[in-house]
């Protein structure tokens, strides 16, 4: 609420169709993250240099970029068997919730979500396992 008065915006602040959230999933990917935290202000034109940037809500950047064109959930610097790896951890996930929202649609109750579905469980009660 702060940053949409600050700014005047009357919309959201944050997209909730995505959450533009990625797993780092090695320390390459994490200091890939940190540099693109520090460079980002500069490349976007909001500032001339890093040490020049104050930080979120009192500056914006003046470049165009493509809204929603890319968002990914995984960064993991180019180890491709690290990103193979979530690759397949999360299309077991998806499997596993379809299956279980296909049973409990149907009616069945005792229908078993994988770990991790935190609205089944609090809003519904349904039951959740482990994760695949």
């Amino acid at each position: 609420m702060c940053t949409k008065a600050y700014r005047g915006w009357p919309e959201e602040v944050f997209n909730k169709d995505s959450s533009g959230v990625h797993a780092l999933l090695t320390p390459e990917a994490t200091m890939e993250a940190i540099a693109y935290l520090i460079a980002n202000p500069v490349e976007a034109g909001a500032v001339r240099y890093a040490k020049d940037w104050p930080g979120a809500h009192t500056k914006r950047a003046k470049s165009y970029e493509v809204f929603g064109s890319l968002n990914p959930q995984f960064a993991a610097a180019g180890n491709r068997a690290a990103a193979t790896e979530a690759v397949k951890r999360l299309r077991a996930f998806k499997a596993q919730y379809a299956r279980a929202l296909a049973a409990w649609t149907a009616g069945n109750r005792r229908a078993c979500f994988p770990a991790g579905t935190w609205w089944m469980r609090v809003c519904h009660g349904a039951r959740c396992g482990p994760g695949p």
